[in-house]
Parts: C-alpha cells; structure tokens; sequence
C-alpha cells in the first residue's frame, strides 16, 4: 500500500510541476517520533497487528502537537469516516486508492495554502504579523477585538475593531456567528443551536438568527475545502 501510494505521489508531483519530500513509516510510533512537521499525513486506519496504535490513536496524538497537519485517512471500510471528523481530518479515502481521488485532494489542500493571508495588526503600539491560518476565532472586547490563536486559543489583543479585522479576512474560511464572534471554519469541531465547538475544546456562542447561515457556510466550506 505505501509503495502504491507513493507511485501515486510521484506522478501527482510530476503532473503538477511539483518537488515533494516525503517520508514512509510501517508504525505509528514512529511517525510520532520523528522531529519532523509534516504538512500532509497519509493515514491508513488499520496499521496492522503489530502496531499497538491505530490510525485514530496516532491522528489524535499527532494532533495534540501539529494543529495544522492535513490528515487524509485511508481505509477499507467507509463507516469509520465518521471517527475522522474527531481529529478534524482533511480527507477519507476508500481502498483499493483511485489516483484521481488522491489528486484532487491534495489539489484541494494546496487551494487552502493558497488562501492563508497575513495580517497586520497593532498590539500595544507595535504592529503584529499573523497568518489567518492560525485563528481559532476573532471575539469583540469592548471597541476592540481579541484574537485567539492555535494551539490553545492564547489571547492577542489588538486595537482595531472586530469588524475592521473581520474584513481582512477570507471569507470562505470564517464566519461571524455572533454579533461579538467570528470562527475559523477549518477548526470547528462540532456545533449546535448554541454554541460552535473548536478543535481545542473552546467554545463559542452562536446566535439564533445565526444558525441556519451558519450551517449553510460550513456545509459550503466541507465541500469546498474538506473538514
């Protein structure tokens, strides 16, 4: 299967114009070892008897320590898609791999590099460089706004206003969903008539009136872009 894969990842770079580095582990240990970050995990859910870990236990330490990675999981059984959302997987694959699958989602993953912009913002009389990928969420304070960033929503403090803010960003990617919130789309987790829950467990209100808009943009975004 790993053979298999890379074939695939090889032709993929050679039709894309693309230099890849990659490299292939048979344990799920020792993936979580390496000192590497990798921007992409190709994840199959069963590792095999000899593995003490799972493809979900391996996504879920992994994550606790790389936010960003794009995991994409394969797997014989199309059931287990429902687990991947846990871990916030970009994508879930079918074996036997069809090629065209493959490709379209790593197209889809280089579309949302594409989209990751920079803001510049002012704290404390200084101006701050962040890249919207690293928003979990953008919430009101007072005339202002504070924006909570990954990986566990630490709080920078800016002095424009959060609609100012919300208009420098992609909007295919976040969503105010309260007067005094707006949400990174790439990192919800779960939500309901209530709140919005993040991939770090942190919690925001979501407006009545905002709900059903709410479910529209996120549904878009899952087609679009993958969970």
């Amino acid at each position: 299967m790993r053979r298999e894969t890379i074939a695939h990842l090889n032709e993929y770079a050679r039709m894309r114009g693309l230099e890849l580095a990659y490299d292939q582990f048979c344990d799920g240990h020792d993936l979580l070892r390496s000192p590497k970050i990798y921007q992409v995990i190709l994840l199959d859910f069963e590792l095999g008897a000899q593995n003490r870990l799972n493809g979900m236990d391996v996504a879920k330490k992994y994550r606790q320590r790389h936010e960003d990675a794009a995991i994409i999981f394969l797997t014989n059984h199309a059931k287990t898609v429902f687990s991947a959302f846990e871990v916030g997987a970009f994508r879930f694959l079918i074996k036997p791999l069809e090629p065209q699958k493959l490709y379209a989602a790593l197209d889809d993953y280089l579309k949302t590099l594409m989209t990751d912009q920079i803001l510049m913002v002012r704290v404390d009389g200084e101006t701050n460089i962040v890249h919207t990928n690293q928003i979990l969420y953008l919430e009101a304070d007072g005339k202002y706004c504070t924006l909570r960033l990954l990986p566990d929503g630490a709080a920078l403090a800016c002095r424009e206003t959060l609609a100012e803010v919300e208009s420098l960003l992609p909007p295919a990617f976040f969503f105010r969903c309260h007067r005094s919130y707006v949400v990174n789309l790439k990192y919800v987790r779960a939500y309901d008539h209530q709140d919005v829950v993040l991939r770090n467990q942190g919690r925001v209100p979501i407006s009545r009136n905002k709900y059903e808009p709410f479910n529209s943009a996120f549904i878009a975004y899952s087609k679009r872009y993958g969970y």
